[in-house]
């Protein structure tokens, strides 16, 4: 479910945002406050097409996303990204909030608003019990049973997973992608947002598409 509101940014508010300049350092606007996770973005959609799209980030890289067919609403589709360093090899991803990568998926009146992780929508604490499970640990299960038993949330860098890991996120997959499983629940006018991190850094590109009827 999405709800939706409005909300209205004065120009105080517009002047403080912080810009990429092109040699891929940091620029302010006068009386810029300072962005502390490196996420904020300037800039324009790319256009999705019949072939892979391309946008560029400041370092020199690239991100594409091979879109292939035009997507339909409620039809399974992986969105796969594939992000190549200045030389032109695929890049290395860091994890960025316990994850590879993060998108969000915005139609263009609003009405459709979806975080997507890697793992698609699930919750990452729905999907370490199911993990668990899976590997034969029934320890959430009694847990809950057993009134006198005890329940912990595991961090992910003390439950056998790379330290920055979350469930369900693979530490090791194809060089420099990141894909994100979907179905648009409705036609229209859609942006995807996508973010990775390289070199420490946060990177943020913008996709445009039309979603048709099913």
């Amino acid at each position: 479910q999405t709800i939706v509101d409005t909300v209205t940014v004065d120009d105080a508010v517009a002047a403080a945002a912080v810009v990429e300049a092109a040699d891929g350092g940091r620029a302010a606007e006068p009386g810029a406050r300072p962005d502390p996770d490196d996420s904020s973005w300037v800039g324009a959609a790319v256009p999705e097409g019949g072939e892979a799209a391309l946008a560029k980030f400041p370092d020199g890289s690239t991100i594409a996303w091979a879109a292939g067919a035009a997507p339909a609403v409620d039809e399974a589709v992986t969105l796969r990204f594939e992000v190549t360093g200045p030389d032109g090899s695929p890049a290395s991803l860091e994890p960025y909030m316990g994850m590879l990568g993060h998108a969000a998926v915005t139609r263009r009146d609003g009405e459709v608003f979806v975080h997507l992780h890697p793992t698609g929508t699930i919750s990452m604490g729905s999907l370490g019990v199911l993990e668990a499970r899976a590997r034969g640990d029934d320890r959430f299960r009694s847990a809950f049973a057993e009134p006198t038993g005890e329940y912990a949330f595991v961090r992910p860098d003390a439950s056998g997973e790379p330290a920055g890991h979350m469930p369900g996120m693979a530490a090791a997959g194809e060089p420099g992608v990141v894909e994100f499983p979907f179905a648009f629940p409705r036609e229209g006018d859609y942006t995807l947002w996508v973010q990775i991190k390289r070199d420490g850094r946060v990177q943020t590109a913008a996709f445009e598409t039309v979603v048709t009827g099913s």
